[in-house]
């Protein structure tokens, strides 16, 4: 799968918020197993996409993929963006950080921090984190 170097001028961005901005995939930049895809532009540092990069890395390392975070799909030169399925946000779950965090391997020593109904969820009818950049050691 490969994104081409320039979206077209009618990418329609979702949001835009201190350190990112996120726009919906048209389909022709990428064929995957998900019907929608979004792409995460670092704005002012890549710190957020690094995060999620690394924090999906290590969820893979201890063998696990349903821990309630939405994968990381593509990744850009230097994390400036990436790419993860589309979440469905019409409806939020209830107490979103508790079924998220007790789903990451205790042995991780890491939590998920600012997990509220901006940034949860469901893709493929599970509660899922888009947003989880912010993460702590437990």
């Amino acid at each position: 799968r490969e994104i081409k170097d320039v979206l077209p001028t009618d990418v329609e961005f979702l949001s835009t918020g201190k350190y990112r901005a996120v726009a919906i995939l048209p389909d022709q930049y990428i064929d995957g197993q998900y019907d929608e895809y979004v792409v995460k532009f670092a704005v002012y540092h890549m710190d957020q996409n690094t995060s999620e990069i690394n924090f999906w890395i290590n969820i893979q390392e201890y063998g696990r993929e349903d821990v309630g975070i939405v994968p990381v799909t593509m990744v850009g030169r230097d994390n400036k963006w990436v790419v993860q399925p589309k979440v469905d946000t019409s409806e939020t779950p209830a107490l979103p950080g508790e079924k998220i965090n007790g789903k990451i391997p205790s042995s991780m020593g890491k939590e998920i921090i600012d997990l509220h109904f901006n940034n949860v969820g469901t893709l493929n009818g599970h509660t899922v984190a888009f947003d989880y950049g912010d993460i702590r050691d437990i």
